[in-house]
């Protein structure tokens, strides 16, 4: 790890509208760091060797960082951290003000696993290149955003440590989930498979079938066949002279298929519970 000396960019006049501006960047062999009131701005710690341990105030026990680990810390929270072990503990580090919340970023602290953190540090390197006396706001905040999408993908390319915080962690994750479901609702009509979910989404097939189980007790296909039916059921109640062919064909799904699995989970074909549901309605049952 190349050592790159703190180099802060203060606010001259506003950030014109950025959502995320660089505060501080840098590499250091990382001293022991107490901070009664906390930052001023959000950080983020990559750790390249060595380890530490962290907590904020009122935590009783340390989480323990080692190698190929990001610690994120929010701003504003009173916290501490050091170096354990005889090796140093190198890192990089870069701080940033705005609204972090798009970005998974919110008032409590995770730890991430990354496959390698080898191309993080070469962001960092390119981010404190243009920051300093050679400060370009609008390229180091463009930057910035490059380095947060490379985070993103290498931290979900593989388990996700993320420190426990009143629930932050399974906010980070069921964000994830709700843009893949709102993707496939997006999509009903098209055939999706696994591979094109997780390619739109951004995630490998392996994390996201992760995140569905976690978050439904189903895989994503599975939710996805759900879904469908479900529209199905919608539509065939609320579009009583469309065909049940043309119902499958809107949901994505193939009509021999589809009426085999509606009755599956029905227990009647598609036919029969239009018939049931219009039955129903003149008889004035909801």
């Amino acid at each position: 790890m190349k050592l790159l000396a703190l180099r802060t960019n203060l606010d001259q006049g506003g950030y014109q509208g950025l959502p995320l501006t660089v505060y501080t960047v840098g590499t250091e062999k990382q001293p022991p760091m107490t901070r009664l009131t906390g930052f001023s701005a959000m950080q983020l710690l990559v750790t390249s060797s060595g380890s530490g341990r962290f907590r904020h105030f009122g935590q009783e026990k340390w989480d323990i960082i080692t190698s190929d680990q990001v610690l994120y810390i929010p701003e504003g929270i009173a916290h501490e951290y050091e170096p354990i072990g005889d090796e140093p503990w190198m890192v990089g580090f870069v701080s940033f003000k705005g609204n972090g919340e798009c970005w998974g970023f919110s008032h409590q602290p995770f730890l991430l696993e990354v496959e390698s953190t080898a191309r993080l540090f070469e962001y960092i390197e390119q981010i404190w290149s243009i920051s300093g006396p050679n400060h370009d706001l609008w390229t180091a905040s463009g930057q910035l955003y490059v380095f947060l999408a490379e985070l993103r993908r290498l931290s979900f390319s593989k388990e996700n440590n993320a420190i426990q915080r009143d629930g932050d962690a399974s906010e980070y994750r069921s964000s994830i989930v709700q843009r893949a479901t709102r993707f496939m609702q997006d999509h009903l009509f098209r055939q999706l498979t696994i591979a094109d979910l997780s390619e739109q989404i951004g995630y490998s097939q392996k994390q996201m079938t992760r995140l569905f189980l976690h978050a439904f007790g189903t895989t994503p296909l599975q939710y996805l066949k759900q879904m469908r039916l479900d529209s199905a059921a919608v539509l065939l109640e609320e579009r009583p002279n469309l065909p049940v062919q043309q119902v499958a064909r809107q949901v994505g799904m193939e009509p021999v298929y589809f009426s085999r699995m509606f009755r599956r989970e029905y227990g009647i074909t598609p036919s029969q519970y239009r018939s049931k549901k219009i039955t129903d309605a003149q008889n004035g049952k909801l």
